[in-house]
């Protein structure tokens, strides 16, 4: 999809680019045939050396390059190109704000291929050894909360292209939260179903107090339920986005390895308990 997209070019929105497809401009190479469009000398000399750069940026694997320059909806048509670089993740915390004493508690990412757990006191700071060779990201929110929360704690940046779903999904007029958007789409959390970030920051409290591996068991279930999700949603967003396009693009169907979390007694009652409290308009 990225070679097809003209999004990033300067001054050309969505009406424009409708426009290049409509008059047989499919590509970066197509543009070439001067008489497909009716554009000034300037405009064509200009995006002439855009998309030049734009083929510079692509052999180099310059994901973040493309990301800054297309807007935060279309961030997806960056998927199918980069889609063996990309790595999706999501961060539990103790509290809102890493300004207010609260730290990372767990991270989990997922390449489409291998789950990777990092846990606070244990191996936090392999996360960012281990992002080094990945060219995108993908979170939801992630940009808002995750992004800063581990800029802040590994006193680092992260370069790479971000693919925030939350307004990838709200292009699509897919709004709300997470757990929200997967009730619209039809996922199905199981045992989890009820689990949120406040639900998340008490699992972790358990597991400081009583040592007992258990709750940090059930607290990262629950995290990589979310970045299961993320390849779920950005799959169904290309799809989706893609036949707003004359280039219907179906991305292979994800491979979900994520295993059913069957919590013991102890856990049950817990996740059961604060459901109950959650419906009755406790809690967040």
């Amino acid at each position: 999809m990225l070679v097809n997209t003209f999004r990033h070019l300067p001054q050309v929105g969505p009406v424009a680019e409708r426009r290049f497809w409509e008059s047989g401009v499919h590509s970066w190479q197509d543009f070439a045939a001067a008489d497909l469009l009716r554009i000034s000398d300037k405009r064509r000399v200009l995006w002439t050396d855009e998309l030049e750069l734009s083929r510079e940026r692509l052999d180099a694997r310059d994901a973040a390059w493309f990301a800054e320059r297309l807007p935060l909806s279309e961030h997806w048509r960056l998927y199918e190109e980069f889609r063996d670089e990309l790595l999706f993740f999501d961060i539990e915390t103790t509290g809102t704000s890493p300004d207010f004493g609260a730290h990372i508690t767990t991270i989990v990412t997922y390449d489409g291929r291998r789950l990777r757990e990092y846990i606070y006191g244990e191996n936090l700071r392999d996360f960012i050894d281990d992002i080094r060779s990945y060219r995108a990201l993908v979170s939801f929110n992630g940009r808002c909360f995750d992004a800063p929360w581990i800029e802040s704690h590994f006193l680092t940046e992260l370069p790479h292209a971000h693919i925030d779903l939350r307004f990838v999904l709200r292009g699509l007029k897919l709004r709300g939260g997470l757990k929200s958007i997967e009730k619209q789409l039809e996922i199905d959390r199981d045992e989890l179903d009820g689990v949120d970030g406040y639900a998340a920051v008490l699992l972790w409290r358990r597991y400081e107090q009583s040592g007992d591996r258990r709750w940090l068991e059930a607290l990262l279930a629950y995290n990589r339920a979310d970045v299961i999700n993320l390849e779920l949603l950005l799959h169904e967003a290309c799809r989706r986005a893609s036949r707003l396009t004359p280039f219907e693009y179906v991305p292979p169907r994800p491979l979900l390895t994520n295993e059913p979390y069957v919590p013991d007694a102890d856990i049950a009652e817990f996740l059961e308990a604060y459901a109950a409290m959650r419906s009755g308009g406790y809690g967040y």
